[in-house]
């Protein structure tokens, strides 16, 4: 009988993970990598106030109580264009031209826009009001020097090598990728550019997890299809375990393929069987191991089961890895019909996601957990706890998105 775990517990007894070593590479390559440690700022940024706007740079207390009907003048003392560096101070009842991205000069705090300035000769006149600081970008105001720009375990978007960039942060330390085996098995498989004979099935499961691995920072090191022969499986983990710092085993769709990859764990010299079953649905029949301190996961054969377990077990093990923390994406909706669910387990239902009447609603799809298709047109999971008989029509709930 299966010992089974709650997917909570299941999460916990993966046990404290190991961080990745580190490596230095360009900024430039770094996108989606996950940063090693804490990346401080070495300077300011802006490093120097700078104007916003095209304009005219003053003191705004020189403008106080300027309107259209009663415009202030002010003396035109120059002119500063963008990389210039202005030798001039602006002092009471002057004002200086100045382009956007500019340093500003001394004594003037705030730019007055163009639209509001009517120029004559060297004088101008002000038709609005400033606030000190308005249209321009102070010394240090989008990060000081010696504040932390990007944490350890944040993954690098674009907008973060732009502003690594800008700091002239040329290289960065980064968590290696952790490597992930994936041992594909059963008598039934075929690779996808065979045509399947009567009785097999194209093997999609080792394409499926080596698109997840990736995308949540891991190297897929995919094998072989194997035979359902323990020998054979047995000396595929002991390889991939020199190769890998994790093993995914997908299993076939039987009983028989079960009771073969835990037979074949159970024999793994330093091995420990942490879980022989995850009280989730799809996904029951799902081996947790730990072999020479590494994790060895005994995934169920059917692709969407295979799916769902790497998406709540397998995926925030190896981001532990590389200490970065799930970042899940919800939306709150209401459900178009009654779905109802079998106590003891935690279930995920595929969901599509519709516009009705102004407001999006949750449609649940086919719940078979060999229909993979219901996965492509699905745009969320929603979760039934594991003791819920379900969740009525109409309700509000909270659809996990999977993009």
């Amino acid at each position: 009988m299966l010992e089974l775990k709650t997917v909570s517990e299941a999460r916990k007894i993966v046990g404290k993970i190991k961080p990745m070593g580190n490596e230095t590479i360009e900024v430039a390559d770094s996108l989606d990598r996950f940063v090693a440690t804490d990346v401080i700022s070495p300077e300011d940024l802006p490093p120097f106030n700078k104007a916003m706007m095209d304009g005219y740079a003053v003191r705004a207390k020189d403008t106080f109580g300027a309107s259209e009907e009663n415009p202030i003048s002010l003396s035109l003392i120059g002119e500063i264009k963008i990389g210039e560096i202005s030798k001039k101070e602006v002092e009471k009842g002057e004002a200086i031209k100045i382009d956007t991205g500019a340093i500003m000069p001394r004594g003037g705090d705030s730019v007055e826009m163009l639209e509001y300035i009517e120029v004559e000769g060297k004088r101008v006149k002000i038709r609005k009001a400033l606030t000190p600081g308005e249209n321009v970008a102070k010394r240090g105001e989008d990060i000081r020097k010696g504040e932390v720009l990007l944490a350890k375990g944040h993954r690098i978007r674009a907008q973060d090598i732009g502003a690594l960039s800008g700091l002239g942060i040329t290289e960065i330390k980064i968590f290696k990728r952790p490597k992930v085996a994936i041992i594909p098995t059963g008598d039934e498989l075929v690779e996808p550019k065979r045509k399947p004979e009567s009785g097999q099935i194209r093997n999609m499961n080792t394409y499926s997890l080596s698109a997840q691995i990736e995308k949540c920072g891991g190297e897929p090191i995919p094998f072989g299809i194997i035979k359902d022969d323990p020998k054979i499986l047995r000396e595929k983990i002991e390889k991939a375990l020199s190769k890998a710092d994790m093993v995914l085993i997908s299993g076939g769709s039987s009983v028989g393929a079960y009771d073969l990859t835990l037979k074949v764990m159970n024999s793994l010299t330093q091995g420990k069987v942490l879980t022989q079953g995850v009280a989730i649905k799809p996904g029951k029949p799902t081996i947790i191991a730990k072999i020479k301190e590494k994790i060895i996961f005994g995934l169920p054969g059917n692709p969407v089961s295979v799916m769902i377990v790497f998406r709540k077990i397998v995926e925030p093990t190896i981001l532990a890895m590389m200490n970065a923390k799930e970042k899940i994406k919800v939306v709150n909706v209401r459900l178009a019909r009654t779905v109802t669910s079998s106590t003891g387990r935690e279930e995920y239902i595929r969901i599509r996601l519709e516009e009705k009447e102004g407001k999006l609603i949750a449609i649940p799809l086919h719940r078979g957990s060999a229909n993979i298709v219901s996965l492509v047109k699905a745009d969320g999971l929603l979760r039934i706890p594991r003791l819920s008989e379900g969740i009525e029509k109409d309700q509000m709930v909270e659809v996990e998105l999977w993009d």
